[in-house]
């Protein structure tokens, strides 16, 4: 059953139950947190909210996020991997650098990992969406995507800010089991 969405997000923000996107306008803003209302009872209007944000500011970031995670979690993973490649190139453009992570981690612009502590950057967004492209692709059985995009996240990332040695940890056991089988 769908909740009228204003209602849901009335609710919602009336409970102080919302997600801090960071620095948004308050109409991507909004779509984004109808989308989140959205998402249990209804996930193709959350996915509409989603993509009203992009179209609302075809910069902003976070859109790119729940489009991934919303497609992982329904299991259209052609969908998310599609999505998350978005995302890495509208950071790269953000960012000013190779929106192919195999060019990027073999020459990484300084500097990198000063970029990726900082809350919001496009490096660490970047970083964060590859991770997330390395679930998707263990979550397709593509062990060998994962792991080349694990260790792409580990040369931009060394100091494992984005969190990919959970990902990677694993991505280990599977092929661990692969290996033993």
């Amino acid at each position: 059953m769908s909740h009228p969405f204003p209602d849901r997000l009335a609710d919602l923000l009336a409970e102080g139950d919302i997600i801090d996107f960071g620095d948004l306008s308050p109409a991507v803003n909004n779509h984004l947190q109808q989308g989140v209302a959205a998402y249990y009872d209804d996930r193709p209007a959350a996915e509409g909210h989603f993509r009203a944000a992009l179209a609302e500011d075809p910069n902003a970031l976070a859109p790119w996020f729940c489009l991934t995670k919303i497609n992982t979690y329904q299991g259209f993973l052609p969908q998310a991997a599609e999505a998350a490649e978005q995302a890495l190139a509208s950071a790269a453009r953000q960012g000013n650098f190779a929106a192919d992570w195999r060019l990027l981690a073999a020459d990484l612009p300084p500097p990198w990992s000063d970029q990726i502590k900082q809350p919001g950057s496009p490096q660490r967004f970047y970083a964060y969406m590859l991770k997330a492209w390395a679930f998707v692709s263990l979550k397709a059985n593509n062990l060998s995507a994962a792991e080349e995009q694990l260790a792409a996240v580990a040369q931009l990332d060394p100091n494992d800010d984005v969190g990919h040695s959970v990902i990677a940890s694993l991505a280990a056991r599977l092929r661990a089991d692969e290996d033993a089988a």
